[in-house]
């Protein structure tokens, strides 16, 4: 089984100085699944429609009930990155349109040979951020919102409370 970079231990988030210096990387397991819960609502993130269209909106839900739109399959890339399956949907975590806009929208579509769909995690001293290889912006939660079905969008990392995920 191949690894790739994470620095989430249980519950425990390693510390690293921010210090203007970049975030180190952190590892998921090929083939794993995981639930991304926000540390700042203590929710996690699904997909919020059950037709599955190609464009079906992530959302935050309720705390974890092992729900399969809950769950996350991490596939490695070649170049360190990683891809998110929905277990529910079998489609993948993306970067709607590719947009480099704050804001933008995170969505599920089916797999391609995509940046807008390869994310990384860099843990920072506050906590792990899922970043885009396409935008090198972080998810987070729309307007920091904690309400419940809250979509999840893209933005600059540190701006915004929301950005901090536990990736279990």
């Amino acid at each position: 089984m191949r690894k790739f970079p994470i620095i989430v231990l249980g519950a425990l988030i390693l510390s690293l100085c921010l210090c203007g210096a970049q975030a180190d990387e952190t590892t998921l397991e090929d083939g794993a699944v995981y639930k991304l819960t926000s540390q700042y609502t203590g929710m996690s993130i699904a997909a919020s429609c059950f037709g599955m269209s190609q464009l079906a909106i992530i959302a935050q839900t309720e705390s974890y009930t092992g729900s399969l739109n809950q769950g996350w399959r991490a596939h490695r890339e070649e170049d360190g990155t990683f891809k998110l399956e929905n277990l529910s949907a079998g489609l993948y975590l993306t970067l709607y349109k590719n947009s480099k806009k704050d804001g933008a929208t995170i969505s599920l579509s089916e797999e391609k040979d995509s940046l807008s769909q390869r994310w990384t995690l860099k843990a920072y001293e506050d906590g792990v951020r899922i970043v885009s290889a396409s935008s090198g912006k972080c998810l987070q939660l729309q307007d920091d919102s904690r309400d419940l079905k809250c979509h999840v969008v893209q933005n600059e990392i540190g701006a915004g409370i929301s950005q901090k995920w536990r990736v279990t």
